[in-house]
């Protein structure tokens, strides 16, 4: 099987000059973990992580208890990762997996064999995959609608 078989090709992506407030709630509504950051003219220049919104969590400690929020003034820029790691919609699965795992990273950007950008694969969609292949025949390869 190839990425293109399991990749999710609807990219919700955030600017640059965005929010990281923003971008966190974006990331809640669309229960994602990963999303892909474009400049003023919709160049793909980064990729946010839940991880790098963490990073941009402000914690309180007060008499009053603990309290975790994300400032008005922090933009995705400052956040965001720029060292993109792409595949090409026709490379194996099983190679993917072994790049992801040697990289330690959690999602690659997909390009066409045209180089455009045409979806990102991360590893929800090779857990997604893996419960196919273990026997969740009801629904073969459309198992996420469990997230939606």
């Amino acid at each position: 099987m190839t990425i293109a078989e399991i990749m999710t090709s609807n990219l919700h992506t955030i600017r640059n000059d965005a929010l990281m407030l923003d971008a966190e709630q974006l990331m809640k509504k669309l229960s994602i973990r990963h999303l892909p950051v474009v400049n003023e003219s919709g160049e793909i220049v980064g990729i946010l992580s839940d991880r790098d919104v963490q990073r941009a969590v402000t914690v309180v400690n007060s008499e009053t208890g603990r309290s975790n929020y994300i400032q008005n003034h922090k933009k995705v820029i400052d956040f965001m990762i720029t060292a993109l790691h792409t595949i090409n919609e026709t490379d194996r699965i099983e190679s993917v997996i072994r790049d992801m795992i040697e990289m330690k990273i959690s999602c690659f950007l997909v390009r066409s064999k045209s180089d455009e950008i045409t979806g990102i694969v991360t590893t929800d969609d090779f857990l997604l995959y893996l419960l196919d292949l273990l026997g969740e025949k009801r629904n073969p390869l459309n198992l996420k609608r469990f997230f939606k």
